[in-house]
C-alpha cells in the first residue's frame, strides 16, 4: 500500500470513518450503498474485521492517529498557551533523547534538560494562576461589573473559560509524555510527579469552581427575573396610574368552589425592621412562649421498692451470668468436634427459665469480651445472619456460634 492511496482513501472516505471514531464500539456503519468503501479501506488496512460475524473497526494505528489530531485540535482550539506549551515540551523531550543517544552531544544534553524542566514549571504555574484568576472573579461575585445583566455575562465567560480549561487538561496526555520518554529518570520525575500534581490540582480546583459559578449564575439570573418583575409591574402602573387590585380575586378564571372563599384581612403585620415596633413584638413572643413551671406546683412522689422485688432481679442476673460461663466452661470440657462448637440457639434451654434469645446472645458475647487475651484466644466466636436485602452493608445478626480453636496439626 503506498502513501498516495492511503491519503487518498483517507480524504475520500472522511466522513465515514469520523463516522466510525465517533462510535462507542469504533465500529464503521454498514449498509449495501457502501460496501465497496468499506472493501476498499479494509484493502488498504484502514478497517478490519475482527471476525466473519462482527462488525468492521478502524485499526489500531489509525485510531491513534485520529487521537493524536483530535488531541492537538483540542489544544490548539481551547487553550493556546497550554497547547503551545506541550507541543513545546513534546519536541524539546524529542532532541533530548536524541542528544542522550548520540555521544556527540553531550554539551546540549544540560540545556535540553533545563529547557524541559523550565517549560514545565511554567506550565504548572500557568494552570495555577488560570485556576487563581476565576476564584479571584468568583470570591469577589464580579464586583468589576454593576449591572445584573452584566454579571450573568461576565459568569457565562468565566463558566465557558473554565470548561475550556478542563477539557483542555483532558487532552494533556502524561502517561503518553512519560511513556515516550523511555528510561530517563529526571524526565519521568518531571512528567509523572510535577506536572502530574499541578493537573490534578487544576482539575480538583475547577470541579470546585463550576459548581461555585452555576450556583452564583441561578442567584444571579434569580436577581434578574426578580428586577424584571419589578419593572413589569412599574410599568403597568405608569400606563394605569389608578388601578386598585380590589376586584382582582373574583376577575381570575377559578372554579366555582374555589370563588366561594373569602380573603382573610390581617389585623396587623409585625415589621421586624421597624425599631417603632420592637416593644410591642417582644410582648407578642413573650405571650407565645411557654411559661415556666414553678417550684411549688412541683410536687415530688415517693415511690416505694420493694426489695424482695430487687433481690429476685439481682439472683436471676447472676443467674445468666452462671450459665453463660458454664456455657464456656462445657466447651472447653467437651470432647468430640461436635460437641466443641455450640450455637446460642441451640444452648437456650441452658439459660434461666424466661430469658430470651437475644438475651442469651448478649450474655454470651458479654462474657466472652470479659475474658483476658489468653483466655480468650482459646475461643472462636462467630455472628450468624445475613445482610439486608437493600441496605447490603447492615449485617443482621440473628445468632451467634462460638466454637474451640483447634491448634494446626
Amino acid at each position: 500500500m503506498s502513501t498516495r492511496s492511503l491519503f487518498g482513501a483517507l480524504y475520500q472516505h472522511a466522513e465515514l470513518i469520523d463516522q466510525g471514531y465517533s462510535d462507542p464500539g469504533m465500529e464503521l456503519p454498514e449498509s449495501p450503498d457502501n460496501r465497496r468503501i468499506i472493501d476498499s479501506l479494509i484493502s488498504n488496512k484502514i478497517a478490519w474485521r475482527p471476525d466473519i460475524y462482527g462488525g468492521v473497526r478502524l485499526t489500531k494505528p489509525v485510531r491513534e492517529l485520529l487521537d493524536r489530531h483530535h488531541q492537538k485540535e483540542r489544544l490548539r482550539h481551547l487553550d493556546a498557551d497550554i497547547g503551545g506549551r506541550i507541543d513545546l515540551i513534546r519536541r524539546q523531550m524529542l532532541m533530548y533523547i536524541n542528544a542522550v543517544r548520540s555521544a556527540d552531544r553531550s554539551d546540549d544534553i544540560q540545556m535540553l534538560l533545563y529547557s524541559i524542566r523550565e517549560q514545565v514549571y511554567e506550565l504548572a504555574e500557568l494552570l495555577k494562576d488560570n485556576t487563581r484568576r476565576l476564584w479571584y472573579r468568583v470570591e469577589n461575585d464580579f464586583m468589576y461589573v454593576v449591572s445584573i445583566e452584566a454579571k450573568i455575562a461576565e459568569n457565562n465567560t468565566a463558566i465557558e473559560q473554565a470548561e475550556r480549561l478542563s477539557e483542555a487538561l483532558t487532552a494533556i496526555n502524561i502517561e503518553a509524555l512519560y511513556d515516550d520518554c523511555g528510561g530517563d529518570r529526571q524526565l519521568r520525575q518531571l512528567f509523572a510527579v510535577v506536572l502530574q500534581d499541578a493537573v490534578s490540582s487544576a482539575r480538583s480546583e475547577l470541579i470546585d469552581l463550576l459548581v461555585r459559578m452555576r450556583a452564583s449564575l441561578f442567584k444571579f439570573q434569580s436577581l434578574a427575573r426578580n428586577a424584571r418583575n419589578v419593572r413589569a409591574l412599574q410599568r403597568f402602573f405608569q400606563h394605569q396610574p389608578g388601578y386598585r387590585f380590589d376586584h382582582l380575586f373574583e376577575n381570575m378564571h377559578l372554579p366555582a368552589p374555589a370563588r366561594l372563599a373569602t380573603p382573610l384581612l390581617l389585623a396587623h403585620t409585625a415589621n421586624v425592621r421597624n425599631p417603632n415596633q420592637e416593644i410591642m413584638l417582644s410582648d407578642m413572643l413573650q405571650g407565645l412562649r411557654r411559661q415556666p413551671v414553678t417550684d411549688e406546683d412541683v410536687v415530688a412522689v415517693a415511690e416505694d421498692i420493694d426489695d424482695a422485688q430487687m433481690q429476685t432481679q439481682l439472683v436471676a442476673r447472676d443467674a445468666t451470668t452462671a450459665a453463660a460461663r458454664n456455657f464456656f466452661a462445657d466447651l472447653l470440657s467437651a470432647k468430640t468436634p461436635e460437641a466443641q462448637s455450640q450455637t446460642a440457639s441451640a444452648s437456650i434451654a441452658a439459660a434461666p427459665t424466661g430469658t430470651s434469645l437475644e438475651a442469651w446472645i448478649y450474655y454470651i458475647y458479654g462474657e466472652y469480651q470479659g475474658m483476658n487475651s489468653e483466655l480468650r484466644n482459646l475461643f472462636k466466636l462467630e455472628w450468624l445472619g445475613r445482610f439486608h436485602e437493600v441496605y447490603d452493608g447492615n449485617f443482621q445478626s440473628t445468632d451467634i456460634r462460638v466454637c474451640l480453636n483447634r491448634p494446626a496439626n
